[in-house]
């Protein structure tokens, strides 16, 4: 599966990873993803989301306020998350893209509709045609 993504999308899993255990989880929800993507430096998902006012703290805090009693046995990807990737791949091919880059990670954490990203996309008043736009205007940037 991880040979669809490009490098910088791996390394958001990798750091999406570490966020779980720094949570003490062990399975890597959606709000984890976004988590690593403020990780994975000089991205194009970064780039978007900085430009909509959405900080690594600001989701961090809300992942700790709404942090449930540990509830997880091992480290995977949950439905939602692995979702999440199966609407990035769909991106990848709308895009054009070889790889699922950061950009089409983000298009599918955006696609979810429900959860705690939805919300931090929503407070943010992200809209998906405008950030399907802004990913388009990186395509073939990212490797």
């Amino acid at each position: 599966m991880w040979q669809k993504f490009s490098a910088a999308s791996r390394k958001v899993v990798f750091y999406s990873q570490d966020e779980s255990e720094f949570f003490k989880t062990h399975i890597i929800e959606p709000e984890l993803l976004l988590l690593g993507i403020f990780r994975a430096e000089s991205c194009i998902a970064l780039t978007i989301l900085e430009k909509y006012g959405v900080t690594y703290q600001s989701v961090r805090d809300q992942v700790i306020s709404s942090d449930q009693d540990s509830k997880y046995l091992d480290i995977s990807l949950s439905a939602e998350s692995k979702r999440s990737i199966e609407l990035a791949d769909a991106c990848k091919v709308l895009l054009g893209e070889k790889y699922i880059t950061t950009g089409s990670l983000l298009l599918g954490l955006f696609q979810l509709n429900n959860g705690l990203t939805a919300k931090i996309f929503s407070d943010a008043n992200m809209e998906f045609e405008t950030i399907l736009a802004e990913v388009k205007e990186f395509n073939g940037e990212e490797h």
